[in-house]
């Protein structure tokens, strides 16, 4: 049985498709005591459902040695989607709301797409 897979969250996005530490350059911080983080190397990007640009960044996590033990875990995982949620509202100017439903519909949507890298590349 198929099951059919609804990305409705964030639709497409411009998308990096290569987040791995050495493309995420942190800056000191702001006027607020806020890092400030720039994204470089933008050869790959191009629209994408932002689920899949979060997976890919999740599968660089194991780094050019393939190291699969440095992968996140599902609770990291679910940690740095509610601060992407949480960002995202906040740079859309939206009351940030911690919405349960909404963290486990894109926690699903990108684990969907955790096999997906693997062929991109």
């Amino acid at each position: 049985m198929f099951r059919i897979l609804i990305f409705a969250f964030l639709q497409f996005v411009f998308a990096h498709n290569d987040l791995l530490a050495g493309n995420i350059v942190s800056q000191n911080t702001d006027a607020d005591g806020v890092e400030v983080v720039a994204f470089i190397d933008y050869e790959y990007a191009m629209p994408a459902p932002a689920a899949f640009d979060i997976a890919s960044h999740f599968a660089e996590w194991a780094g050019f040695e393939c190291d699969y033990n440095l992968l996140p875990t599902r609770s990291i995982r679910k940690e740095f989607l509610r601060e992407y949620l949480r960002s995202y509202d906040t740079q859309l100017g939206r009351h940030v709301d911690e919405d349960v439903e909404r963290l486990q519909r894109l926690c699903e949507e990108v684990d969907s797409f955790r096999a997906i890298p693997s062929f991109f590349w």
